[in-house]
């Protein structure tokens, strides 16, 4: 059938699923924070973009 499994030379380790989706699970915090973080500095920088395209306040 020609069906070939793996990558010859991989480092790759197998993993039980309960550690697997441990780790997913300890790790999802930390990586929605860091989602937020950059959802939040691309908004401010184009905030700053709609400010300096606008001429700034009061001018």
């Amino acid at each position: 059938m020609g069906l070939q499994r793996g990558v010859e030379g991989s480092q790759a380790q197998h993993q039980e699923v309960k550690r697997f989706y441990g780790l997913v699970k300890e790790l999802n915090p930390q990586l929605e924070q860091e989602a937020q973080r950059q959802v939040a500095q691309q908004r401010v920088r184009q905030a700053g973009q709609q400010h300096s395209r606008s001429g700034g306040i009061g001018m």
